[in-house]
């Protein structure tokens, strides 16, 4: 199972973006994201599209169904404590932090994502969690 970050979906949704291609081969038919990365997508979009309501429901459901993954709860209590674990290792930013604690609680075998302090932190990611981490 791969994990999608919120930067593969912008990415993959929009094809002026220069990620674009890189985005759209990180989307597999076995994707997962959580209901973290539907919040940003709605934080973004609100943002950048100026879209509410309605149309940024519509639009935010539109970027998760050409994405192909499929959306996953999980006990947030769970991903913080992970979170807490994995902070000082690792020395992200805390939605980052979030984005793999949720992956490790999916059993997600991948993380896609086109965030170069992530992938920077790749082998440590790896060592920690399990997951490998690929752009």
């Amino acid at each position: 199972m791969r994990y999608l970050d919120t930067s593969v979906l912008i990415s993959a949704a929009n094809d002026e973006d220069p990620n674009h291609d890189r985005a759209v081969r990180l989307l597999s038919g076995d994707a997962v994201i959580s209901e973290l990365v539907k919040a940003e997508l709605y934080s973004v979009m609100s943002r950048n599209v100026r879209v509410s309501g309605e149309k940024l429901d519509a639009l935010v459901e539109y970027v998760i169904d050409i994405s192909g993954a499929e959306v996953v709860e999980i006990r947030w209590e769970d991903a913080f404590r992970r979170l807490y674990l994995l902070a000082g290792e690792l020395r992200l930013k805390t939605l980052d932090l979030l984005h793999i604690s949720a992956a490790s609680i999916m059993r997600a075998r991948e993380f896609a994502t086109l965030d170069k302090e992530i992938v920077g932190r790749g082998d440590r990611v790896e060592e920690l969690t399990g997951i490998v981490v690929i752009s």
